[in-house]
């Protein structure tokens, strides 16, 4: 993209069946908010969205976002009457303004609530700039790459209240103070590989949420099986979990049984992250009771 990105707009509405969409960045000068005109002449909100009706799945690769911008953006997907696919890799996000020329003029109405239900963000390649994008924000599906920043990570969670299902994805353990304000969530882990002690440590953390939450790890393995079946034992005896499921699986048979569940294909395309003889791990913590110290598998 170059200084020539101000057609784009007209370009994308010729396009009445477009589904996907892939945009490469080639300049830090090019601000995502002139490739959609997300704004009128008079710097007012447009009412329509830029984007094809038929899209599905919009691709941004190392693009330059302002923070600002990008809620904008995520607005402006949510106006589809479908189910679409945002994938952030490797962009670079930043509070400053400078490039946006006057086009954002009224940000204090981003943060008025807007139904993002049919939006999934996936993000690879995130910054602490990114999550105080996030912040407020109505998503109700977001799947992370990599994690970096876990701390901003943390306190951008304790914001989104209408989130449903959280993924994170990393070639190895991260601790995250994983921070939650409403019940009823999916939390998704996959691992490229998991020990023992990472286990428990990451069960330890998930256990002490005040909320009714489902949580699915998805991880390889190279230590001795004994040390997990230790602690799916200790797992079966909590009252608090129920354990839905914890067993060995290729990853072909993952992949072919999971086929007959609503699961985005953002899921799929990272499971590369895992080898063949992986662990899955599905529960479901009841914070009905008061939780035991068994329950945090010690």
């Amino acid at each position: 993209m170059n200084g020539q990105v101000r057609l784009l707009p007209n370009t994308l509405h010729k396009l009445k069946k477009l589904k996907s969409l892939t945009l490469y960045g080639t300049s830090k000068a090019t601000d995502i908010q002139k490739w959609f005109a997300f704004t009128n002449k008079d710097h007012s909100e447009i009412n329509h969205s830029p984007l094809p009706l038929t899209i599905t799945n919009i691709t941004f690769i190392d693009v330059w976002f302002s923070t600002l911008s990008l809620r904008r953006l995520l607005r402006t997907i949510s106006k589809l009457n479908h189910q679409a696919t945002c994938y952030l890799n490797q962009c670079c996000i930043t509070t400053s303004e400078q490039i946006s020329e006057g086009l954002i003029s009224s940000p204090d109405s981003l943060m008025i609530p807007c139904d993002m239900s049919n939006v999934s963000l996936t993000i690879e390649g995130e910054n602490p700039d990114l999550y105080d994008a996030l912040i407020g924000s109505d998503l109700v599906c977001i799947n992370i790459i990599q994690i970096n920043h876990p701390s901003s990570l943390s306190e951008a969670l304790l914001t989104l209240t209408r989130l449903k299902t959280l993924r994170l994805i990393s070639r190895e353990y991260i601790d995250i103070p994983i921070r939650l304000i409403r019940s009823e969530m999916k939390l998704v882990f996959i691992y490229k590989t998991l020990s023992v002690d990472s286990l428990r440590h990451l069960l330890r953390r998930t256990s002490v949420l005040n909320y009714s939450v489902e949580s699915q790890i998805l991880f390889g393995y190279t230590e001795q099986l004994d040390g997990f079946m230790a602690i799916k034992q200790e797992l079966l005896a909590t009252k608090q979990i129920d354990v839905k499921e914890f067993a060995t699986m290729g990853r072909s048979s993952y992949c072919l049984n999971s086929m007959h569940e609503t699961v985005e294909m953002d899921f799929f395309r990272n499971l590369h992250y895992v080898s063949d003889h992986m662990i899955n791990v599905q529960l479901r913590y009841n914070c009905s009771q008061k939780l035991q110290p068994r329950c945090s598998v010690n």
